[in-house]
């Protein structure tokens, strides 16, 4: 049948009847299907019979994918007990789940399908969801609506520009990736600008949406947010239709009533070049780099985020990205709550390595010169050894006259935190945290686990963002003094405007530990309003 089918270009158009109006639709713009089942019958049989009739292709692009198997690996069979019907796994999955999972995937590679992998997929939907969601919320709190607003570069802060940035690169790959019918390279675009998005600039502006002024600042940052979400809907349409449909009409729709009637009816972004500022972008992504850098060196040593610490060195070769880097330390201070920025001279400050040469490669590869290598590795600088591997991705040994050039696979490189540091390296940009803690620091750390249980409690409670609230209960000890301390603190991240030493049942009650203390408190809504 599909060598028959070879001739549906010609047999359902008019070809023999009415060659005018077969011509207007002659060749076809797509031809797409499965490559492995295909290309010597269906694909073969169009372009054998094309090519007799008219000597050339009967379509401008085909595009043949790999084949869709079980989450193993295996061919999907009913008798086997691993096939999925698709009204199944529409109504388990979604069908914007679904259709993610398709339009991710790598062409040339087999899809392995199942509930396992659409679970990952979801993640990243509800990761999509939630960032609406954030400015859907304190819109609504606010009353902002984007009718008639415009965004003025000059009120924008550097992360504005960073974000719009970077959503004016993923419209470019978009339209590449779009005209190239390559979708996947979109959505993996796509994906790094929703980390950017959601994990980056939302989560580092949020205090300036929930600030009481409702000033330029505040609506600055609203309108940003709603223009990269608007842009990036448009943009994710042809493959999320339904998600998009739905972020439209609530985001879009519902505040500028003359908007065309469905996403689909918008006009495709348009990149504008002079929004595109790569040194900016290379700057701030050096910043992010610190601190999910940082981060990770204080889970290496289990310092929980919430527990202040005295200082954060850094050491980076560009003095320009130093230069940006402490002039936006307070960004760094404030996301990874510590006291003091420094940036250091040398990474041997902050990081010491332990180098040995990768034997199974290095023996496979160079044999009886092996021994030799050894020698000449151990008496090398481990930190030259490094740096070298980091600008110029390899060593180069003098063997008896001979040159010998070893990169990265070659070596076996293990990092050790300087003393009283905990320290990472990535990109060449290494880091190191001071673990020594002063009593003030440790003040600190147990009045901000107060205020994480705290706001456990106000989730659990289901109090809206702006519900300021009244704690009673009594919290004395250690912890009550080192309250007294940072009491500012704790009533502007808990939203508190009043204490009372004695418990009494308010609308939510939980009991909790912080460091060794029991405590039992309860929270009620006051009648005190955001603003």
């Amino acid at each position: 049948p599909w060598l028959d089918a070879g001739i549906v270009p010609f047999s359902t158009m008019g070809y023999t009847t009415d060659k005018d109006y077969w011509q207007e639709w002659f060749p076809g713009d797509f031809v797409t299907e499965c490559f492995p089942g295909q290309f010597r019958n269906w694909f073969y049989s169009l372009l054998a019979m094309s090519a007799e009739l008219e000597g050339k292709a009967p379509f401008k692009t085909l595009l043949g994918h790999a084949l869709v198997k079980d989450e193993t690996g295996r061919d999907m069979h009913k008798s086997w007990g691993n096939a999925i019907w698709f009204d199944d796994a529409a109504e388990k999955m979604g069908v914007d789940v679904m259709r993610w999972m398709y339009a991710s995937q790598n062409i040339e590679h087999n899809l392995l399908f199942g509930y396992g992998h659409a679970d990952d997929v979801r993640k990243k939907l509800i990761q999509l969801w939630n960032s609406y969601s954030f400015y859907a919320t304190y819109a609504a709190v606010d009353g902002f609506s984007p009718k008639g607003r415009k965004l003025n570069d000059n009120d924008l802060t550097i992360l504005d520009k960073w974000i719009i940035s970077k959503m004016h690169i993923l419209i470019n790959d978009a339209t590449d990736a779009y005209d190239a019918f390559r979708v996947d390279k979109f959505m993996r675009s796509f994906e790094r600008f929703l980390d950017d998005l959601s994990n980056w600039y939302i989560r580092r502006n949020r205090r300036r949406f929930w600030k009481a002024e409702d000033d330029g600042d505040k609506q600055t940052a609203y309108q940003t947010l709603y223009e990269v979400l608007f842009t990036t809907i448009r943009l994710l349409a042809p493959c999320l239709p339904f998600v998009t449909e739905e972020i439209y009409q609530n985001l879009v729709r519902s505040s500028i009533g003359d908007a065309p009637e469905s996403i689909h009816l918008c006009d495709f972004p348009i990149a504008d070049e002079t929004c595109i500022n790569e040194k900016l972008m290379t700057q701030v992504d050096a910043l992010r780099k610190v601190v999910e850098q940082s981060r990770s060196a204080r889970n290496k040593a289990n310092l929980k985020i919430r527990q202040p610490l005295a200082k954060l060195c850094f050491a980076v070769d560009d003095d320009g990205v130093a230069a940006f880097i402490v002039e936006n330390s307070k960004i760094i201070l404030d996301e990874l709550n510590v006291k003091d920025l420094e940036r250091v001279a040398d990474v041997s400050e902050l990081i010491q390595y332990d180098v040995k040469p990768n034997l199974p490669v290095l023996g496979e590869k160079y044999g009886k010169q092996l021994k030799d290598i050894r020698t000449a590795i151990a008496a090398m600088n481990v930190n030259d050894i490094v740096q070298k591997l980091n600008s110029a991705d390899a060593v180069t040994l003098d063997l008896a006259g001979a040159s010998i050039e070893l990169n990265n696979d070659a070596f076996l490189i293990n990092t050790i935190s300087a003393a009283g540091y905990t320290s990472g390296m990535d990109g060449g940009i290494a880091v190191g945290l001071t673990t020594a803690m002063t009593p003030e620091l440790v003040r600190e750390g147990m009045v901000r686990d107060l205020i994480r249980h705290v706001q456990i409690m106000r989730k659990n409670a289901n109090f809206a963002v702006e519900n300021r609230i009244k704690i009673n209960g009594l919290i004395d000890g250690p912890l009550g003094d080192a309250l007294e301390d940072f009491k500012e603190l704790f009533w502007n991240e808990t939203l508190t405007v009043e204490m009372t030493a004695k418990f009494v049942k308010g609308e939510y009650e939980s009991t909790f530990d912080v460091h060794d203390q029991t405590l039992t408190l309860s929270i009620e809504r006051t009648h005190t309003s955001k603003g």
